[in-house]
């Protein structure tokens, strides 16, 4: 089931999540195509990595991770900060990259995060109560039981000044001048409209 001819899934977090975010979708897949989660830096695993924490110096991170795999197809699946990485990735036309995945990603433009939600998340990071209202407030409906708490401990842990990168500059950069270049098909799967919740992030 993990032959040279499958694609491999690459999945990418959302911001203040980490490569354990996908365990349960990765779970659900049985082994049928090869996979790889990342821990972005500054979180998850890579916590403690160093920057800087650019949306261009995460698709090098990316790309090097992918170029680890071999001459082999892959497909990114990205979420909401993971799919603006993805998508600056593409932009630079990488071998084998055969689609994307894009779930409520943030976009190639600045995140429309408004400005006081913004501020609240960065006076926030590493305070539970905090972090459990950011939760709350990026979600449609509750995550259930392990998946809310695995998520929390997340946001907890990871580091601050990846935390404080994302949210003053990564999410305000601006990448759609290179939209353009990006040649594979893209599915984005989000939110309707009105159905958004008042802050963003994760």
């Amino acid at each position: 089931m993990t032959g040279p001819d499958l694609p491999t899934l690459v999945f990418l977090h959302h911001f203040g999540g980490s490569a354990r975010s996908w365990d349960a979708v990765i779970d659900r897949l049985g082994g049928a195509l090869p996979t790889l989660a990342l821990n972005l830096p500054g979180f998850g695993s890579a916590a403690d990595a160093p920057g800087p924490y650019s949306v261009s110096a995460y698709a090098d991170v990316v790309g090097a991770e992918i170029c680890g795999l071999g001459p082999r197809d892959f497909i990114l699946i990205g979420h909401s900060m993971g799919g603006k990485v993805a998508l600056a990735l593409a932009a630079r036309q990488p071998a084998g990259l055969r689609a994307l995945l894009l779930l409520a990603p943030s976009p190639p433009t600045p995140e429309p995060i408004e400005e006081a939600a913004r501020e609240e998340l960065l006076a926030g990071w590493g305070e539970y109560g905090a972090m459990s209202k950011a939760l709350a407030q990026s979600t449609a409906v509750p995550l259930p039981g392990d998946a809310g708490r695995l998520a929390i401990d997340d946001m907890m842990h990871c580091g601050k000044a990846a935390w404080t990168a994302w949210l003053t500059a990564g999410s305000r950069e601006d990448i759609s001048a290179y939209m353009p270049r990006v040649r594979t098909s893209a599915t984005i799967l989000s939110y309707p409209e009105h159905a958004m919740p008042s802050c963003r992030p994760p």
